[in-house]
């Protein structure tokens, strides 16, 4: 808990935070993930969905990295002074190198 804790306090708070995972039972079955965004005023938005009755692990941590650049990019679209550095956490590093 203190590493995550480090991690998080090495992003300014000016930035938008951006918390990701996706989740499965028994590695293929009911996924789903979940974000939450948080801007810097302390608002923050939460998006979670299943990723249907057969979906990995991988699968549902891409979603749930897809959703957020969905969304970010639809809030940006419709508020371009919101737009600014932003950083994600995921726990997939496969995911993140895939990218």
């Amino acid at each position: 808990m203190i590493t995550t804790q480090k991690t998080l306090d090495t992003y300014p708070e000016h930035w938008i935070h951006v918390y990701t995972d996706g989740s499965v039972f028994n590695g293929t079955i009911n996924g789903g993930y979940g974000v939450r965004i948080q801007y810097p005023d302390k608002t923050k938005e939460e998006l979670s969905e299943s990723c249907g009755s057969n979906c990995s692990n991988y699968e549902a941590e891409a979603f749930a990295i897809e959703a957020a650049v969905f969304q970010l990019t639809s809030v940006f679209s419709l508020y371009p002074e919101k737009t600014q550095n932003l950083v994600t956490f995921s726990d997939s590093k496969s995911v993140l190198e895939a990218l």
